[in-house]
Parts: structure tokens; C-alpha cells; sequence
């Protein structure tokens, strides 16, 4: 029997084995945005979301993600994952382009921060349309920027 893949609502044991096996370059964002742990940076993003996910790849969590509606018609985006992801790269990226038209039928634009050192998910980003601003910060020594994935409406 293969496994399928699916996106169901977050329960918090995906929470729970995304932290112990979150991608190293995740755990230093969470640390960066100063989260004390992985577990702390998956329990405060659900809980501030509007909705939460999980991807799995038949019973196996790859990775949890989710939005916070923002005050001036966007969302900050979020995603934490495991390393197994990648394993599953061609599935993941079909189902985030899915993701990001559900998220632009409801809003303008999504956002967030990304360590630029964090090459997969730069690459994901800009894959799925983000732009990056100008502007940076430095945090425990490494280079974040702001992104946009903007809605086009033609």
C-alpha cells in the first residue's frame, strides 16, 4: 500500500514531531525570532493563526504552516518543516502553489521574514512569486529581509 499524501487541520502531536525533527535552518529562525524552543515558536504561531495546517506524507507530519491576517488587507505566512521534506519536493511545491491561490482569494498579499542564509526557502519563495525588500536586519549575526507574495489581479 503506498502512502498518499494530505493537508489536514494542525493537531498538536504534528506540532510535536515537526519540533523534534524541525530543519536546522527552522530552528535557528524560531531561535532568531526569539522563541526559546521549536515546540515555543509551533505553539505561539498556532495559536495567533487564523488556521493552521499539516502536510504529511501518509502518516508522517513533513511540515505545519499557517497565516496571521494583518491590519492592512495581508497575512503573515508561516512554515516550519523537517528535513524530510525534501524527499517530497515535487508534491510540496504543487501543493504550496495550491496553498498560495487559496491565500490570495482571501488576501492582498502574504509576508514575513526569512533568513537569507536559509537558501531552500529563498528559493521556495521566489518560486512562488516573492519579492524581497531592500532593506535587511541583522539578527544573531545573520541576514534577514522582509518578502511579499503579492495577489495579481490580471
Amino acid at each position: 500500500m503506498t502512502a498518499k499524501y494530505s493537508i489536514t487541520m494542525y493537531c498538536p502531536r504534528d506540532g510535536q514531531y515537526i519540533a523534534k525533527n524541525m530543519r536546522d535552518n527552522d530552528v535557528f529562525e524560531c531561535r532568531a525570532a526569539g522563541h526559546a524552543t521549536p515546540e515555543e515558536a509551533i505553539d505561539t504561531s498556532v495559536e495567533e493563526s487564523v488556521q493552521a495546517w499539516t502536510f504529511c506524507y501518509g502518516n508522517v507530519p513533513l511540515c505545519v504552516f499557517g497565516y496571521v491576517p494583518d491590519t492592512a488587507g495581508g497575512a503573515v505566512f508561516w512554515l516550519l518543516g523537517t528535513d524530510e521534506i525534501k524527499r517530497h519536493k515535487r508534491e510540496f511545491m504543487r501543493r504550496s502553489k495550491l496553498f498560495k491561490g487559496y491565500m490570495m482569494k482571501h488576501y492582498d498579499y502574504l509576508t514575513n521574514v526569512v533568513c537569507m542564509d536559509n537558501h531552500e526557502s529563498v528559493r521556495w519563495l521566489k518560486w512562488l512569486g516573492a519579492e524581497f525588500c531592500e532593506e535587511s536586519a541583522v539578527i544573531m549575526g545573520k541576514k534577514f529581509q522582509r518578502f511579499y507574495v503579492e495577489r495579481s489581479d490580471g
